[in-house]
């Protein structure tokens, strides 16, 4: 499964396997809480980690900034955040270039709010978050000495098309032809044919850059014919074909976007993720089992293609450890080294947000968008994965110890798994 340039020819998409559901339709080629309070200063809020880059991690970022501000008074932490775009965060990190205008951050409640920079701050990103290696942003060769590199869970990322569409499937082929070639240029792919209903990102949005990767556009000129309708982030891309473009409204079938799967999933009353042709690939996938599934069945084991991990980059100091002790805390949660505080655990938060974490995985890949290998977790938590998102483990094993599973396996997340 390589990333590799196409031949510019229009091909028919395959069958969508039996996984995603064979009764679907295919495509073909023709030729939380959100009131905002009163904008605080954001340097007098209690021990304040400032960060900055994609929205496909924006509602994560909540969830983990809500259960860090309800820490007793002395331990609490404030994640503030802003969201301009994946690539934002190298600017910040790498080049050091100022915050400036305002933030969000979430209370204990869950309630967002906004912090101001002070009027020419000189306060830099103590972390930036991506869903992408550094050096697929452009400019970037390799991180300084001064900034770490955290991996977290596994975000999808998803095709998408308004529920009023009849649209079901989409190749990697149709993708390279609508965003790399353009629409109006001698390879257009029915029904996407309207430039104003195709939504997009600029060159700085993960989403954008991986979509690139996958279906062989030179990151270069990923998306340069449909700027004009930058959606700016993952959420834009789905009020774009469902509300806020006209020629999409209009014709629910000539809409076109694409976003993190996380947010595809929170939209699914009005959107839906097309199931995807990869590169080589003999039929398309969803990410789940079935197009009404939340398992990530596909994207876990490999046949769904459009996934990546989640990065998030941290300033360092002299000894090469994060700047603050605040920010080493969040760390460590975020890469599942320290449990997270309260009653609910993070895994269950990264399965309420629809990310999957690593334990959960059966597949790795080598770089952004990279070939695919088989994966073994050290502590695996497929099947617990499964208990939550299906309510049903026919094929797994409930215990208590290792003693209760056979040779070759232990009992993780209070199931039997594959060592």
């Amino acid at each position: 499964m390589t990333s590799t340039p196409l031949d510019p020819r229009p091909t028919r998409v395959r069958p969508l396997c039996a996984l995603f559901g064979a009764s679907l339709a295919l495509a073909s080629f023709a030729a939380g809480a959100t009131s905002v309070a009163h904008a605080a200063d954001c340097n007098t809020l209690p021990n304040p980690i400032y960060g900055i880059g994609g929205s496909a991690a924006t509602n994560l970022f909540k969830r983990l900034g809500t259960r860090l501000a309800a820490l007793p008074d002395d331990q609490k932490i404030t994640v503030i955040y802003s969201d301009p775009g994946a690539c934002q965060a190298m600017t910040a990190l790498v080049q050091n270039t100022p915050l400036s205008g305002t933030g969000k951050y979430w209370d204990a409640a869950g309630t967002e709010a906004t912090c101001t920079y002070p009027s020419g701050s000189t306060q830099l990103a103590d972390w930036g978050a991506m869903a992408q290696e550094a050096t697929t942003c452009q400019g970037i060769d390799k991180l300084p000495d001064t900034v770490g590199d955290y991996l977290g869970p596994v975000s999808g990322f998803s095709l998408i098309v308004p529920n009023g569409s009849s649209e079901y499937a989409i190749s990697a082929e149709a993708v390279y032809y609508i965003y790399g070639l353009g629409i109006g240029t001698g390879f257009d792919v029915a029904p996407w044919t309207v430039p104003g209903a195709i939504a997009a990102r600029t060159t700085t949005s993960a989403a954008g850059l991986l979509l690139a990767k996958a279906v062989g556009i030179p990151v270069a000129r990923a998306l340069a014919y449909s700027q004009t309708n930058d959606v700016k982030t993952n959420q834009g891309a789905v009020d774009f074909v469902t509300a806020t473009s006209p020629a999409a409204v209009a014709n629910p079938n000539a809409a076109l976007g694409f976003c993190s799967t996380e947010t595809a999933d929170a939209n699914r009353a009005k959107v839906r993720t097309l199931a995807f042709k990869a590169v080589d690939q003999d039929c398309a996938y969803g990410p789940d089992s079935t197009a009404t599934a939340t398992d990530k069945k596909n994207l876990r084991e490999g046949r769904y293609y459009l996934w990546n991990a989640h990065h998030v980059f941290a300033r360092l100091d002299a000894q090469k450890q994060p700047i603050k002790p605040a920010l080493s805390k969040f760390l460590d949660i975020f890469t599942s080294k320290e449990l997270l505080p309260g009653t609910q655990s993070y895994i269950d938060l990264l399965i309420a947000n629809g990310n999957v974490p690593e334990c959960a995985m059966r597949v790795k890949r080598d770089g952004d968008m990279g070939p695919l290998a088989s994966f073994q977790p050290e502590k695996p938590c497929g099947c617990y994965f499964d208990s939550k998102t299906t309510g049903s483990t026919p094929s797994c094993t409930p215990c208590t110890s290792d003693t209760e599973c056979s040779a070759g396996s232990v009992c993780s997340f209070n199931f039997c798994e594959v060592k």
